[in-house]
């Protein structure tokens, strides 16, 4: 709520004149350094850690990761964006959990969260019927030898050169964040490119980054996106700080003005909440457990689901239902039936039946 002076300001009517000494006050609030680490969260796809599954993930462990997130976050929030790239933000554990399988790194969510949210540049859906699931798990090979299909398949490579080069420079890092040195014996190979730019590990794709106009305006245009639910076009900003947006918020024209005869705000907008709908016995899908994705601009939004057999009583053909804000207009990896407002998920004749432990992934985009 607005605090008294600002109350008084309204009162007076001087809130205009005196707009930005009251946003510099009211920054200095540490009420308003938790607002970034919310608004970080949202950056960050952090929310997806309260339901995705990882093996050695308890619910203390997700407090915890919460925790540690947000108040890295509030102590950075006064700061230069740069400061709190260098000081770990990409390591974050809750950040890797977030973005990885559930047994296993992977080089393809982590390389996502840096092409669509760090440098705002979303890739298509994948062609139609192309088999989508993460490679099988070799224990004879690393993580980067299994994920080199993906530069051998024409069909997965126009997408995954720009995404895996990305991704591997995490792969010091397992499913639960923690750092390791060899992964299935294999001495750990950090290294990528951005665009051609190459780097070593995290620090080297921070440091590529911070030098990349693109991160400190898609920084920007998120934020600008989230706070009014518009289309936004952001330019860099030489030495952004992280509170930067709420800022800069204020001091646009739709902040202080509005037109037309009223109604709701888009401020910040109807974000998808995609909730599986219990599956009975009757029907396939006891013993599944899914991980959802949601990249949601607004006019539309994609989905991408992973699917795991946790059953002990062997294979299934698994299914999947959903309420789905719209209509479906792309699909990858599976079929699907509407039946008054609930749709159905199955899989393709190649990754309809999973064994134990075993994992798939599908995915759709839906316009409104």
């Amino acid at each position: 709520m607005p605090d008294d002076r600002l109350l008084q300001a309204a009162q007076d009517r001087t809130v205009r004149t005196e707009l930005s000494d009251h946003v510099e006050r009211l920054l200095s609030d540490p009420r308003a350094a938790h607002r970034t680490a919310d608004l970080a969260r949202v950056w960050l796809k952090l929310d997806q850690l309260q339901t995705i599954s990882r093996e050695g993930l308890t619910d203390d462990l997700r407090d915890t990761l919460y925790e540690q997130t947000d108040d890295f976050v509030v102590d950075h929030a006064s700061e230069p964006l740069s400061a709190m790239m260098r000081d770990g933000l990409l390591e974050l554990r809750s950040v890797l959990t977030t973005h990885a399988l559930p047994d296993s790194s992977s080089p393809v969510h982590r390389g996502l969260l840096v092409r669509e949210h760090l440098v705002c540049e979303p890739l298509p859906p994948p062609p139609i019927n192309l088999d989508t699931s993460p490679p099988e798990v070799d224990p004879t090979l690393s993580t980067r030898d299994r994920y080199a299909e993906h530069s051998d398949n024409p069909a997965c490579a126009s997408c995954h050169e720009r995404i895996d080069p990305l991704g591997f420079a995490f792969e010091h890092y397992d499913e639960l964040g923690q750092w390791r040195d060899l992964d299935a014996g294999h001495p750990i190979d950090a290294t990528g490119d951005l665009d051609g730019v190459a780097f070593d590990g995290v620090d080297g794709l921070t440091e590529v980054l911070l030098a990349d106009d693109r991160f400190e305006a898609c920084y920007l245009q998120t934020w600008r996106r989230h706070l009014t639910g518009l289309s936004a076009c952001a330019d860099p900003v030489a030495g952004l700080l992280v509170d930067e947006p709420l800022r800069e918020h204020t001091e646009r024209a739709h902040f202080v003005s509005r037109t037309g005869t009223g109604g709701d705000t888009l401020a910040q907008g109807a974000r998808v909440d995609l909730t599986p709908l219990p599956a009975d016995d009757r029907i396939y899908g006891t013993g599944i457990d899914t991980t959802v994705r949601i990249d949601d601009w607004m006019d539309g939004w994609c989905a991408d689901i992973d699917v795991r057999n946790t059953s002990p009583l062997g294979a299934v053909e698994w299914e999947v239902q959903l309420e789905v804000d719209g209509t479906i207009d792309t699909l990858w990896s599976a079929v699907v039936v509407e039946e008054d407002g609930v749709w159905t998920f199955t899989g393709e004749s190649w990754n309809r039946t999973l064994q134990p432990g075993s994992m798939t992934n599908f995915g759709f985009c839906a316009y409104r």
